[in-house]
């Protein structure tokens, strides 16, 4: 049995759903694990992975702009075909091998495989993994099998708005490495040498620049114990080694066992990305965003609000103000934490590996 799973490396969120569906097909058949634009020119690779980066981060109205307009069905159907072209290479691949199951956790690997379908180019059961807490037009495929949704309101906005049947849709949550879902794990705050009984934020960088990450650490390091994981934000990194009388701070560029970081931690400021947002959920962890991207990360924040799970502040001024309040008010941090329950779900990725090898639903 041939199962594909395609991601596109446009931000780290699809890349990492797909892994961990890999990670979860333990035993044969070992699925084929690929990034759909090693099979484009090396320049337009180029341009969707740093052309996405640029935008975002720079200007992140242009990214809302083009967000907004993917609900144009003329110009999604341009955007569609260029694709298509695009990943001539991958499209010829594909009818070639024709796998038996193709799960996909981006939109174009699941346009590309559901318009081959379609047009009886390849007989592949296709399963579309939606990689944020709402869904928009380019999710939706003509020859898709199965859609996997973050959660219910998913769901009903692919039945609802776009008339999906219910029966094809499943609201398990977006798959996580393994983990974060399991529970044989000890004191993480012992193992990291986190002073007992004190408050822990964890800080990721992400798209922070060093300006406001230095205001946070400069007015709570000697306060409470912080953990951070800078990425590749080398500013972020030097200053952080230079930081002076901290109460406990301790610092990664990268962080392999990430989930051990947010085991550790009470608070955790990151990004609205799905997958930050769902590691946050699957560990009870309330989350602070700042610097939302216009777009998907606007409703994947959204929904972490509307559910008491965490907090959007305005502004640098407003992040510090809730920082400042939760730390000192162990009632409202547990207030959310309690929230957490009326949200669960179990390990998606083994779901996902189950229905593409029909052992059930």
């Amino acid at each position: 049995m041939k199962i594909w799973i395609g991601y596109v490396s446009c931000g780290f969120g699809h890349k990492k759903a797909a892994e961990a569906v890999y990670q979860a097909f333990d035993k044969q058949p070992k699925p084929y694990l690929f990034n759909l634009l090693n099979f484009m020119p090396i320049s337009l690779k180029l341009i969707y992975e740093k052309g996405y980066a640029l935008v975002v981060k720079y200007c992140p109205a242009l990214w809302a702009y083009l967000y907004r307009f993917s609900h144009n069905s003329f110009l999604l159907a341009g955007g569609r075909f260029f694709n298509f072209l695009a990943a001539g290479r991958f499209v010829r691949y594909l009818k070639k091998e024709n796998p038996d199951v193709i799960i996909s956790t981006h939109f174009i690997v699941s346009e590309i495989s559901g318009f081959l379908k379609h047009k009886g180019l390849i007989k592949s059961r296709i399963i579309t993994v939606i990689t944020d807490y709402t869904a928009n037009p380019v999710w939706i495929s003509k020859g898709v099998d199965f859609y996997i949704t973050a959660c219910e309101e998913v769901k009903d906005i692919l039945c609802g708005r776009f008339g999906i049947e219910k029966e094809k849709v499943f609201s398990w949550g977006i798959p996580l490495r393994g983990d974060f879902y399991r529970k044989d794990f000890s004191d993480m705050k012992k193992k990291y040498g986190i002073p007992e009984g004190v408050f822990t934020l964890l800080l990721f960088s992400g798209r922070f620049g060093i300006g406001p990450f230095k205001t946070i650490v400069d007015k709570f390091s000697g306060k409470f114990a912080i953990l951070a994981v800078y990425g590749k934000n080398s500013a972020v990194g030097r200053y952080l080694k230079n930081v002076r009388g901290p109460l406990f701070l301790r610092s990664f560029k990268f962080k392999e066992d990430v989930h051990e970081l947010m085991r550790s931690a009470d608070l955790t400021v990151t990004k609205a990305g799905g997958l930050s947002v769902s590691e946050c959920i699957a560990l009870k962890k309330p989350m602070v965003f700042m610097k939302v991207i216009p777009g998907q990360e606007d409703a994947n924040a959204d929904f972490v609000v509307r559910n008491g799970l965490g907090f959007r502040p305005k502004n640098l001024k407003g992040l510090l103000g809730i920082i400042d309040k939760i730390s000192g008010n162990p009632e409202m941090l547990e207030h959310t934490r309690d929230n957490f329950a009326n949200i669960s779900f179990e390990n998606s990725a083994v779901r996902i590996k189950k229905l593409a090898l029909s052992e059930g639903r």
